[in-house]
């Protein structure tokens, strides 16, 4: 075409103005897939950032999730020391946790112990109150252990409260008066039957007594039942441990108890399974040697029912 002349040579129907404008509609065309071309590459590398982000996220939780941790009213304590506590030692990184508190002759508590929240476990027509926060897993724990061994494990006893506790007490401790008793025998006799009110463990609403319908009271013969042995072989799978071992008295301050289960948390009662340890040396509260407070008389061992514990 000659020199000057917008005019393409292969159209000589198209002037020079139209086809400069078909020209910068096809500049702009271009420019519009570019800009569309880089907006689906900005939205890759973004999407492709958040991927990363939650990927990372998730492996965290993961990792997270297999920690140890612990939480005071939400939360069991899980993290555990790696070797045995010496004297005074605590293995438990929380030792002051809700579910390893203590109560017993060596470290009482007083009315002014918060109570739990609460919720009714019925057992052969009778209600005991357990703390909220294992009562799912407490009946769970039952129903297992009867599946399993075709028994008839429930409960007689659960929480007391600090006032049912010195009721009792008083009342027992009154009558021996009354019998003329001097007064270190009426006490031990009182005691006998009822502990002394802040010394029962039944009090933080995480300690259970069991019975089956063969062995139908606390006092003996549980040891020798199916549902004992399957109790001490599984327990801590839920959390519980039996409590006071014949063993451990001069630690625990209170004599063998087998009935008597209490709930700590899953890794908790496995790793004091595992080394063998009462609750005592768990959290580094061992009173050393102490005399052992009898366990209450069977003939009450069923009056903490949910309508008299309170």
């Amino acid at each position: 075409m000659p020199v000057g002349s917008n005019r393409p040579q292969n159209r000589p129907d198209i002037s020079g103005d139209e086809y400069r404008r078909y020209q910068e509609e096809k500049a702009k065309k271009r420019q519009k897939l570019r800009m569309r071309r880089l907006l689906m590459l900005v939205v890759f590398v973004l999407a492709a950032v958040l991927l990363v982000v939650c990927i990372v996220m998730i492996f965290r939780g993961l990792f997270k999730s297999k920690t140890p941790a612990s939480s005071v009213g939400s939360s069991v304590s899980t993290s555990m020391a790696s070797s045995v506590p010496t004297a005074g030692g605590a293995i438990a990184q929380n030792p002051d946790a809700w579910n390893l508190q203590i109560i017993s002759p060596a470290h009482p508590a007083d009315a002014s112990l918060a109570v739990p929240e609460l919720t009714t476990l019925a057992y052969g027509g009778v209600g005991y109150y357990i703390d909220t926060r294992v009562a799912d897993t407490l009946q769970q724990m039952i129903t297992d252990c009867n599946a399993a061994t075709g028994g008839s494990l429930k409960i007689i006893s659960g929480y007391r409260s600090y006032a049912y506790s010195e009721k009792q007490y008083n009342y027992y401790l009154g009558n021996y008066r009354k019998q003329g008793m001097a007064e270190e025998q009426a006490l031990a006799a009182a005691a006998a039957m009822e502990v002394p009110p802040g010394t029962n463990e039944h009090q933080t609403a995480l300690a259970v007594d069991f019975v089956t319908n063969v062995v139908t009271t606390a006092a003996t013969g549980f040891d020798q039942t199916a549902e004992y042995q399957w109790l001490r072989e599984n327990g801590a799978n839920y959390g519980f441990i039996m409590r006071y071992q014949a063993d451990k008295t001069e630690l625990t301050g209170v004599a063998y108890q087998p009935y008597h289960f209490r709930f700590v948390g899953v890794e908790e009662a496995k790793e004091m399974r595992a080394k063998n340890l009462c609750l005592e040396e768990y959290v580094g509260k061992t009173p050393g040697a102490a005399t052992a407070t009898p366990p209450p008389a069977a003939s009450n061992a069923g009056s903490n029912s949910a309508a008299s514990a309170a």
